[in-house]
């Protein structure tokens, strides 16, 4: 699916430790990317993470990740990672 061994330990480590705990999203990702943040409230207010990558060829990136459901739970990962 991916072609970054790298990218790929990466999402699964975060998963993990996502799985773990409840994440809240930052309020530096909230200024930061305040677009991304409007269309997670008009979703229903979900809690996300940002995390800034740079594939080998040089491109930076940056992956959103849906975090917690509405009331600061967390979401099980049932299908694991989705990019579009």
């Amino acid at each position: 699916m991916f072609q970054s061994k790298v990218l790929q330990g990466a999402l699964a480590a975060l998963a993990f430790i996502e799985s773990v705990i409840a994440v809240a999203t930052s309020r530096t990702d909230k200024l930061k990317y305040p677009a991304f943040d409007a269309a997670m409230l008009k979703a229903g207010g979900y809690n996300w993470a940002a995390y800034p990558v740079t594939t080998g060829s040089g491109y930076n990136l940056t992956l959103f990740r849906i975090v917690g459901d509405q009331l600061g739970g967390n979401i099980p990962d049932t299908r694991g990672p989705l990019l579009f």
